[in-house]
């Protein structure tokens, strides 16, 4: 394993990107080498420095990764001990979150498109590495990768606070139901099923039976199947539900004169 790694510290002004290449072709080594430093000194890449590391089997490779950390990797699908996207499936298996870039021969372009509908962010023509291509790839794929995982992170904080709403929701005595612009119910507590008498999963993608008006407290008559008729009040205010605008809809009863006191 032959070893290239910069000798920088990282400070407020200078960034370093470890990057791993696993490549076994010595002209396809060489090029990045050199074009990397090439970059550096032309400045081309402000506050951008690459401490490069070079494996060229995948053995290797799996050994490197789990003792360094890479904030990107460019990989050869044709190694001495493994070919085309076993290789990518072993990388992003042992490294799946750092991003990859795939590097392939002329021949095997459609192999490096069927590589980033398995993960890979971008992927380098062998004979067509310019410092422009390089530096494009490089960038577009940690920038793409960085939005993917910020995004992933946000579906599970909203997935998280989802939760958090509904355990709450299912603890209330009041009806509360969520529709969209349209009037179908996309969300209903345990307590609606006092008032409708249909449950929370029946009443889902269901049209709400009554008309919503919004910020307008309204006395309703509730008749369920043998149940005597109630009243409930109802409100509604405008919210949003999974990224889209829909209603509110709070119920609560409203006691029986002989129950007053």
């Amino acid at each position: 394993m032959s070893k290239n790694v910069g000798d920088y510290k990282k400070d407020d002004n200078i960034t370093v990107m470890n990057v791993l290449l696993i490549e076994d072709a010595s002209f396809a080594v060489t090029f990045i080498r050199e074009t990397l430093a090439y970059c550096e000194e032309a400045e081309l890449v402000k506050a951008t420095k690459f401490a490069l590391t070079n494996v060229e089997t995948l053995g290797e490779a799996i050994k490197c990764i789990s003792e360094n950390e890479f904030d990107l990797i460019l990989l050869d699908l044709n190694l001495p001990d493994s070919k085309e996207l076993n290789t990518l499936d072993s990388v992003r298996k042992k490294a799946h979150k750092v991003p990859i870039v795939v590097i392939t021969a002329l021949s095997d372009e459609g192999l490096a498109l069927e590589a980033m509908k398995r993960g890979a962010e971008g992927f380098l023509v062998k004979g067509q590495m310019g410092v422009n291509a390089l530096l494009q790839a490089i960038f577009f794929a940690v920038e793409r990768h960085r939005i993917l995982i910020e995004l992933e992170r946000k579906i599970q904080e909203l997935k998280k606070s989802e939760a958090r709403f509904k355990n709450i929701m299912e603890k209330i005595e009041d009806a509360v139901i969520v529709a969209d612009r349209k009037g179908i119910v996309q969300f209903a507590n345990g307590s609606s099923m006092s008032f409708l008498e249909v449950s929370p999963e029946d009443l889902i993608g269901e049209e709400f039976e009554f008309p919503l008006e919004i910020d307008q407290l309204k006395e309703i008559e509730l008749s369920g199947k043998g149940k005597k008729k109630s009243k409930a009040h109802m409100r509604v205010t405008e919210t949003e539900w999974e990224g889209n605008g829909a209603y509110l809809i709070l119920l609560r009863n409203i006691p029986d004169d002989k129950n007053k006191k």
